[in-house]
């Protein structure tokens, strides 16, 4: 988490970086039994939540990427850049 942080932070500062103005929003796997079995061995999970307009009337629609798991001795540059990889073009 605090990784994840200091990138979300210094991709605040970087000019061109498609981490502006990302949130970090941190679940409990253990509030929900599908997160929980989908990923109790794999903590921590990150995701991708991105939201689309609906058109002529429809609903908002949310859709999750995941993101691949970096090694815990990672950089903070480096998962900076594993974050901008992973995300998606509608973000």
């Amino acid at each position: 988490e605090e990784k994840v942080r200091a990138a979300l932070v210094r991709g605040a500062f970087l000019p061109g970086s498609r981490l502006r103005g990302v949130e970090l929003e941190i679940r409990d796997i253990e509030s929900n039994e599908e997160w929980n079995s989908a990923f109790a061995m794999e903590v921590p999970v990150l995701f991708w939540k991105s939201r689309k307009s609906g058109e002529g009337g429809e609903r908002e629609r949310e859709s999750e990427t995941l993101i691949p798991r970096s090694p815990p001795r990672v950089t903070v540059e480096k998962l900076s850049a594993t974050l901008e990889a992973a995300m998606p073009p509608s973000l």
